[in-house]
């Protein structure tokens, strides 16, 4: 039945018996037709809203659970991040038990709790719905958050990607939803035998990958400098591929971007549409100066995302933060102590050490946080030690006496006449 229409009314041509092909209306005779069908005694269409049927059929009754489901911000966060989980359960859910294994609090009632995680690690997170009805509901989460530890030994902060087996690790983390993956690679590097590098050319354009540092410890930092080498080659001089570097001062809750390589400056190397692995004179360095005080934190993190637009594969190598270091008095004093100081010579360092699992290195480092020799890296019993050495090389100037373990870290000042 075709429908009706009156002159002073415009035809319907999107109804869903026109030859339009955008059906998607009912004319006023359409739609009192099917009503006429749904009353009808005819085939007992008129049945199926009976009030006996929809009872039976369960149409009346509430909404029960029947699935189990959580989401968060993020699932790779830092040692004493504070995270919040969302429940996205759904029918009618009225009560909520949460499991948290490695977190404050380990369990909650709230529907959206937020909790804390102080231990590295990965860990499960498990949830128990229950519905108005009394209908109950669980789901255990396997290896949901990832807890990263912050990396805080002395500065400089270097990365030649030399004692790294695979990505990811505890060090670097990938983002990789689309396109092929940073991997560590032995085809080429600016300095030793390894690299980082992104498959690029077989991946597709419009392909998004990140790579992501852990939470580096820059607390002690008055100014710091990211420095790093890169090494890529368009196919085409049509190819759009970009990189950009991102830093993040609250363990990757948000992040500003620091540096953006254009497409027409990101080449190091002439066009070749053959398998670009790059020699000597093909890597670049970027320097990104003046990273100001908000990052100077303990758990900046860095970020190198890369934007496939056709072009080779890319490697980075020598990752570098480097900065004038400022330690705090109650860093300086600790439980050691160095004479004389000044000195032209000779040093004797006095240490008490406590109760440790590992070895303690003793650097001696420049006003930069650089290291410049080292003491020691031995395992000390408890108790006082004296630990003499020669400074007789260094110029004259402050230096840092680092004396770094698993449960102590102190710094004492020396002055080289």
């Amino acid at each position: 039945i075709d429908g009706y229409w009156t002159s002073d009314v415009v035809d319907n041509v999107e109804n869903y018996m026109d030859y339009s092909y955008c059906t998607k209306m009912f004319t006023h005779g359409q739609k009192n037709r099917m009503r006429a069908a749904i009353v009808s005694g005819v085939g007992g269409r008129n049945n199926l809203w009976q009030n006996t049927n929809l009872s039976f059929t369960g149409v009346s009754s509430p909404a029960t659970v029947c699935q189990v489901d959580i989401s968060s911000a993020r699932d790779l966060i830092c040692k004493g991040d504070m995270i919040q989980f969302f429940d996205e359960s759904f029918n009618n859910i009225v009560s909520w038990n949460w499991s948290f294994p490695g977190a404050t609090p380990a369990s909650s009632n709230s529907q959206d709790p937020e909790v804390n995680y102080y231990t590295q690690g990965t860990y499960d997170v498990t949830l128990e719905v229950t519905d108005q009805m009394g209908n109950s509901m669980s789901k255990t989460f396997e290896d949901y958050i990832t807890v990263m530890n912050n990396y805080s030994s002395g500065f400089p902060y270097t990365e030649s990607f030399e004692n790294i087996s695979s990505i990811p690790n505890d060090e670097w983390s990938i983002i990789n939803e689309n396109g092929p993956g940073f991997e560590i690679s032995s085809e080429a590097s600016f300095s030793g035998t390894q690299s980082v590098k992104l498959d690029n050319s077989s991946g597709s354009t419009g392909d998004v990958d990140e790579l992501i540092s852990q939470a580096i410890d820059l607390s002690n930092m008055i100014s710091a400098t990211i420095s790093f080498k890169y090494a890529f080659a368009k196919r085409y001089s049509t190819n759009t591929d970009y990189l950009r570097i991102y830093a993040s001062f609250n363990c990757g809750e948000t992040w500003m971007l620091r540096k953006n390589i254009s497409s027409s400056a990101l080449p190091t190397h002439p066009n070749t549409t053959s398998s670009y692995i790059p020699t000597d004179d093909s890597w670049k360095t970027v320097n990104i100066p003046g990273i100001s005080s908000a990052y100077l934190v303990n758990n900046f993190r860095l970020k190198f995302e890369f934007n496939n637009g056709g072009g080779n594969d890319l490697y980075i190598d020598n990752i570098n933060i480097n900065g004038i270091v400022s330690f705090g008095e109650d860093e300086l004093k600790g439980n050691i102590s160095l004479f004389p100081n000044p000195t032209n010579n000779i040093v004797k360092l006095s240490c008490n050490f406590e109760p440790i699992n590992g070895n303690i290195s003793i650097d001696v480092l420049d006003e930069s946080g650089r290291l410049l020799k080292r003491i020691s890296n031995n395992e000390f019993k408890i108790g006082n030690k004296l630990i003499e050495f020669s400074v007789a090389e260094l110029e004259r100037g402050l230096y840092f006496i680092n004396v770094n373990g698993q449960k102590q870290k102190n710094y004492i000042k020396l002055i080289k006449n």
